[in-house]
């Protein structure tokens, strides 16, 4: 079943695709989207327009889609360019001339594992099954199944070779839900891929 902390925060403008477990003090902002079998776990925050698939596993106090700020500008405050801070004091109420966009659209695939204390930058796109070490910043896009570390963090290793990976990727096992694939065996990946060919197959869909 779905739990959601009564602590945690939900905009109304973001979509969760049940079942998920959000922790206790967790923050899901305008226009995110966090997908099923999903764990954002406690005092995490995903800024407006993040998108996060299928049986990701966020650890604790991870921000992701951090907005930028100008460095080119007068200022790196966003009172040049954007009304939302102060909305209500006078000293803030001009027309803004000056545009930038502070928040662009963040990807995090479906299998993705976000170690604690992870930042990542507005933007980027994590690719499925990819692997974050804690305490990394990540201001890269991030290839499938690599997994990466450190401040900026960078490519440590591929989680399987390329032949594995790229039948991972046609596979799409995320689709399934855990029921169905009860009888696979999770710790021998070319197993697993059999298996999950098979019960993909008897629902109609064919590989080669």
């Amino acid at each position: 079943m779905t739990y959601i902390s009564k602590s945690a925060y939900i905009h109304p403008k973001a979509t969760i695709e049940q079942p998920v477990t959000i922790g206790k003090d967790a923050e899901i902002h305008d226009s995110c989207i966090v997908g099923k079998y999903t764990l954002v776990n406690n005092n995490s925050i995903l800024y407006s327009k993040v998108e996060m698939g299928r049986y990701c596993s966020i650890a604790r106090f991870c921000e992701i889609g951090v907005a930028e700020h100008p460095s080119n500008f007068l200022s790196s405050s966003s009172f040049q360019y954007s009304t939302a801070l102060f909305k209500r004091h006078p000293d803030f109420s001009f027309k803004r001339k000056a545009l930038f966009q502070g928040n662009k659209n963040t990807k995090i695939g479906n299998d993705v594992w976000i170690g604690a204390k992870v930042v990542i930058k507005t933007g980027v796109t994590i690719g499925d099954g990819a692997i974050v070490a804690g305490l990394s910043f990540v201001n890269k896009d991030v290839p499938p199944y690599a997994i990466v570390g450190g401040i900026p963090a960078k490519i440590i290793r591929y989680r399987f070779d390329e032949k594995i990976i790229s039948q991972l990727l046609s596979l799409k096992w995320w689709e399934l839900s855990p029921k169905e694939m009860a009888n696979v065996s999770f710790d021998n990946i070319e197993s697993a891929i059999l298996q999950i060919k098979q019960i993909k197959e008897k629902s109609g869909v064919i590989y080669d």
